[in-house]
């Protein structure tokens, strides 16, 4: 007995997962979804970004596929429309991209769509297209003819898909459709030689293979089949990886001494496991009640991943015939209290989710928030003694001395100390006065000294003899006279006390209204956002837009790529890649304003 005690007692110090289990759970769990998430020993947690991948919920270790890390926000973001790698300048706002998507070309750092161009020229026109479509007179791809693989115009085939044979129209060379089913070659409507997954039957006919059947000589045998599946040992049917193995995902295919293949199943779908003895696809669990809360496992009863919404707890037990500890029954636990990991089989909490903190009632842990605890508390925490403790309320709240409530200042009120009628800072268009706030009775009024007259007015007014009076079109503060500007909007530069736009696309300007940093217009596709599940496949670009960029050329924002013109002002290094005319415009303008 003092034996199995002393077990109990050691067992948490003697009993590791083996490390088989442990790579097993990481594979099936997390690496198989696209997007970031990563395995924190009881569940798949995202990453701070959906589309990076980390090893905490700290931040990201690196980026997914057409993404990139932008050291300021610490973030993954989206590159341009086509690219699969990209990285930004630091001193443009252009992304140079280093690797491009399929169906796309990388010219000076950007990916251009090419559409059904196989060739672009260095002035950007296409000059050869993919197969089945032929170069117009405006240098865009247009389709072949009806069965028409290999053409020179509209008008003139040079070769013919299968089932099509090629004939004389109307001085034209055209693709005519075979008369027969199932038929690759022919001539003068006599099929010479059928398609593959029929087979010759009679003089002018082709007959059907068995389904999935590449190669036959008459429709009850087969002889190869196609690359999905496996014919069996009669060649009376071609078997795919699901119908000799129910319930699996995916197969490999592996070569016997005689050259001949087989399947053997790599993993099972969700809720299953392969059974090796058996050589089958097995339920996880016996009890079907509790199979919905499972969604990987490694065999009967050895739970690798539990469902989104349930925890996996491992629970130790001891063997009282052998009095040795064993390893181990995994159960799923449903997540009740918003737990990043759980202690027990009633779901109480040992550590939480971002925005939750861990807070014990009669030492049962819950993963709360602030507003939990305190209504409109911003900000909180649990001091060691397991005592909740708000340190800031929401705008317009002040807090209680004793830390546990935050009470609603007096009206239009923004911060107030611990006396309700005592407030510090009133909200825009208000004046404090004994405490309370009174309107300032201007309307657009923003800040007020005395009543009925503004110091102060909003974005698009100028006080002017304590009225708010509307400024000039794109001008922000005009003070003293609406007709003289002392701060415009965004993308407008003030200029002899006016407000002038910023040329189209541009995003800064120095005092005089050169351009100097232009925009870029990202599309993006957010399917790519989608979760993505073992076995499916990860969502392509929509091909309907492209990203827009534009650079800085004498003042002037100028598309990056003009295929029109053969123009390219694109940045190709993420490093400083300021030409010697912008650095001298750069300089300048820090200068001016140094001096200023």
């Amino acid at each position: 007995m003092l034996l199995l005690l002393l077990l109990l007692k050691c067992i948490e110090c003697t009993i590791k997962e083996p490390e088989s289990v442990q790579k097993v759970r990481l594979r099936q769990s997390c690496q198989s979804r696209q997007t970031g998430y990563f395995w924190n020993g009881q569940q798949c947690l995202q990453c701070k970004s959906p589309n990076c991948q980390c090893l905490s919920q700290g931040g990201c270790t690196s980026c997914n596929d057409n993404y990139y890390y932008d050291k300021e926000d610490t973030n993954c973001k989206p590159c341009p429309k086509g690219c699969q790698n990209c990285c930004k300048n630091p001193l443009l706002t252009q992304y140079v991209c280093i690797l491009c998507v399929s169906g796309y070309r990388n010219i000076n750092g950007v990916c251009v769509y090419m559409g059904k161009c196989a060739m672009i020229s260095m002035h950007g026109r296409c000059i050869e297209c993919d197969q089945g479509y032929y170069v117009d007179f405006e240098f865009i791809c247009r389709k072949c003819g009806d069965g028409c693989e290999d053409c020179s115009n509209l008008a003139f085939c040079n070769k013919c898909s299968d089932g099509y044979h090629l004939v004389n129209q109307q001085q034209s060379l055209v693709c005519k459709v075979c008369n027969v089913d199932g038929c690759k070659h022919c001539k003068n409507d006599i099929c010479i030689e059928c398609k593959m997954g029929y087979y010759k039957d009679g003089v002018n006919s082709c007959g059907k293979c068995l389904t999935d059947c590449d190669t036959c000589q008459n429709g009850n045998q087969c002889q190869v089949c196609n690359y999905y599946s496996i014919v069996n040992e009669q060649k009376t049917k071609c078997n795919r990886c699901q119908d000799l193995f129910p319930n699996c995902m995916d197969c490999n295919t592996l070569f016997r001494e005689d050259d001949s293949t087989y399947f053997t199943c790599a993993y099972c779908l969700n809720g299953y496991y392969y059974d090796e003895e058996l050589k089958s696809c097995e339920n996880c669990i016996k009890d079907e009640q509790n199979i919905l809360q499972i969604r990987r496992c490694e065999s009967l009863e050895m739970i690798t991943q539990c469902q989104p919404g349930y925890l996996l707890l491992q629970d130790r037990y001891i063997d009282l015939e052998r009095e040795i500890p064993q390893m181990l029954k995994y159960t799923c636990i449903k997540n009740i209290y918003n737990c990043a990991t759980i202690i027990d089989q009633n779901g109480y909490c040992n550590t939480c989710l971002l925005g939750y903190i861990l807070f014990k009632e009669n030492q049962i842990g819950k993963c709360i928030t602030c507003k939990d605890k305190a209504e409109n508390c911003k900000d909180c925490y649990i001091t060691p003694n397991n005592i909740f403790q708000c340190i800031q309320c929401e705008t317009g709240y002040f807090l209680q001395l004793d830390g546990k409530e935050c009470k609603k200042c007096g009206d239009n009120c923004i911060q107030c100390n611990d006396k309700v009628l005592q407030c510090d800072i009133c909200e825009d268009g208000y004046i404090q006065q004994n405490g309370v706030c009174e309107s300032c009775n201007v309307k657009n009024c923003r800040q007020c000294k005395e009543q009925n007259k503004c110091i102060t007015c909003e974005d698009g007014y100028g006080a002017i003899n304590g009225e708010c009076k509307q400024c000039q079109f794109g001008c922000v503060e005009c003070n003293f006279d609406q007709q003289l500007c002392q701060k415009c909007q965004d993308n407008y530069f003030l200029y002899m006390k006016s407000c002038v736009p910023y040329p189209s696309h541009c995003l800064e300007t120095s005092d005089d209204g050169f351009c100097y940093l232009c925009e870029t217009i990202i599309d993006y596709d957010n399917q790519l956002d989608k979760f993505i599940d073992e076995g499916t496949q990860a969502p392509q670009y929509k091909e309907s837009n492209i990203s827009i960029f534009f650079k800085s050329v004498n003042g002037y924002c100028l598309k990056c790529s003009d295929y029109d013109t053969g123009q390219y002002f694109c940045p190709d290094s993420c490093l400083s890649t300021i030409h010697s005319f912008e650095s001298i415009v750069m300089f300048s303008w820090l200068l001016f304003h140094i001096i200023q």
